[in-house]
């Protein structure tokens, strides 16, 4: 395959990701009617060779990352920094949970799929909805059943505002849900203000971070306590699950929300100070080396050792296989001969 019909090949599996081998061929026919033909199997080998593997397919809404989009978020960052130091910013959202609520990774043999047996009903879902800042960590909380609406999001934003310090100029921070349409009417002091988030951007609001902390440690009780749930009644499997939502909200720690602040990475580059990849760090170490020549030789020592040894490891690990194996076949040759 010559290096204009490769690079054909990777830019209809980029416009294209979900094509099959014979409409990858198809289309590259199209293209290109005086190449040569190629089988779906040369097309398959070429793409391997490309580090183009089958992944699992994700709809991406065209608006995500869209220059509109990108230019709303500058717009949010540069009001952010204009004022922090005027407004206290409370970020608020909410999340669902059930007594089913389960860590999403969890390990099995390779090979074998990672499986959990469940029952067809998880029960009525809860909805805790936190509101939380740099200084206090969780400001607010609360946990009802059933999801999210208009009046109980501004009743929320009400309640909150009894929190804060009378006189104090406080901005409330979330995203554009169909709930917080009517923040506007909450009809809330004069000091408090109200802003939206950029659409597809929760990686803005640090209530992300708090609610990661919560379920990690939600999800670490509700494992212990299962099997004793599904023996409760329906009352009292709620009560219990509302019990443990309430007291993991500990771990919501000023600290947390002050460091997930920080950790705010994906403001617009114009307004992130520049930082150095890991390889130009690599380098910048290199040349440093080289202008020491004792460093740099003792170096080269240490990473020569360091190699010897991978390979000694290696050499032993595939020693201790093979005579596995071979002990696996004189089991099962004796059990033949037994047989016989």
């Amino acid at each position: 395959m010559s290096q204009e019909m490769l690079e054909t090949v990777i830019a209809i599996v980029s416009n294209h990701p979900d094509y099959t081998l014979t409409m990858i061929n198809q289309e590259l026919r199209v293209r290109l009617p005086g190449a040569p033909h190629v089988t779906p199997s040369t097309i398959s080998n070429v793409l391997k060779g490309q580090l183009i593997t089958m992944k699992k397919l994700e709809d991406v809404p065209a608006e995500r990352n869209s220059e509109r989009t990108k230019a709303q978020r500058r717009d949010f960052a540069t009001w952010l920094l204009q004022n922090a130091q005027r407004y206290n910013f409370i970020y608020i959202d909410e999340a669902g949970i059930n007594i089913w609520t389960k860590r999403t990774r969890s390990r099995a043999r390779r090979g074998d799929r990672a499986v959990r047996i469940v029952q067809g009903r998880r029960g009525q879902n809860l909805t805790m909805t936190f509101a939380v800042n740099v200084l206090n960590g969780l400001v607010y909380h609360e946990l009802h059943q059933g999801g999210m609406t208009a009046e109980r999001f501004n009743q929320f934003l009400l309640e909150t505002s009894l929190q804060c310090n009378p006189g104090q100029e406080v901005c409330f921070i979330f995203d554009n849900a169909r709930a917080h349409g009517r923040a506007a009417e909450a009809n809330l002091p004069a000091q408090f203000q109200i802003q939206y988030l950029p659409p597809y951007s929760p990686f803005l609001n640090i209530c992300e971070n708090a609610f990661a902390l919560w379920k990690q440690a939600l999800k670490t009780r509700l494992a212990e306590v299962r099997h004793d749930l599904l023996d409760q009644s329906f009352n009292e499997r709620m009560a219990t699950l509302a019990q443990l939502a309430e007291q993991e909200t500990a771990v919501v720690t000023p600290n947390a929300m002050a460091a997930a602040f920080r950790g705010l990475r994906n403001l617009p580059k114009p307004l992130k100070k520049k930082t150095k990849t890991y390889a130009e760090k690599c380098n910048e170490f290199m040349e440093r080396l080289k202008m020491d020549p004792k460093r740099w030789e003792a170096q080269k020592l240490r990473r020569k050792e360091s190699n010897k040894r991978s390979n000694e490891n290696r050499t032993k690990t595939q020693k201790d296989h093979k005579k596995e194996l071979g002990g696996i076949a004189q089991q099962k040759k004796r059990k033949d001969i037994n047989l016989s």
